[in-house]
């Protein structure tokens, strides 16, 4: 069988746009990340939140509960790609420098054998887009104020530290690294990428 895909992020590069108009909606495709049903978000969500949650605990995942979990989530594929997308798994969070490796071992450990997909941005038009996402009239700041109270954090945004975690753990044959930029400018291209 296919190796499941596990679409990790990044924020702020197209990532709803995947989900909605492709991962949720092609037919050999089973979408088990987002969009989900917020009130009932589901098996393979609730699986890896318990992994997500084990590793900033510094604690091990319940390998029985995460397993059964995906496998109820996955039953029903009846030949379509499992594809997991989230994009609250790029945070840097999970890849501490004392073991960057341990998100990906859960995943894989539940999963078994994965391919990943990351999609990046240029970095400026990524602060750009996030400094307009995050702010409001409640909450501005000029860019130099908002640029200085949120430097910890977007420091963070170190993808390829993130690329080599999941390289080391499933092989960097299995790591597709995209460009937003190339999804904006070429979606052909993206998509026949994308679908190698």
């Amino acid at each position: 069988s296919r190796r499941p895909v596990f679409h990790i992020g990044a924020n702020k590069a197209g990532s709803t746009t995947l989900q909605e108009a492709l991962f949720a909606r092609h037919p050999e495709i089973l979408s088990l990340g987002k969009p989900a049903d917020r009130k009932s978000p589901g098996d393979a969500i609730r699986a890896v939140d318990a992994i997500r949650a084990a590793c900033e605990n510094g604690t091990a995942p319940a390998s029985d509960e995460v397993h059964g979990l995906w496998r109820r989530a996955i039953v029903n594929a009846e030949g379509r790609l499992p594809v997991f997308s989230h994009e609250e798994l790029i945070r840097h969070r999970y890849y501490p420098s004392q073991d960057p490796k341990r998100l990906p071992k859960a995943i894989v450990d539940m999963a078994g054998p994965v391919r990943v997909v990351i999609v990046t941005r240029h970095q400026i038009d990524l602060i750009e887009s996030l400094y307009i996402h995050k702010s409001n009239v409640t909450t501005y700041l000029p860019p130099d104020r908002w640029l200085a109270a949120n430097s910890d954090w977007i420091s963070t945004y170190r993808f390829h530290d993130v690329a080599d975690a999941w390289a080391g753990v499933v092989g960097e044959e299995n790591v597709g690294v995209f460009l937003f930029e190339e999804l904006v400018r070429d979606t052909k291209s993206f998509a026949a990428r994308l679908a190698g």
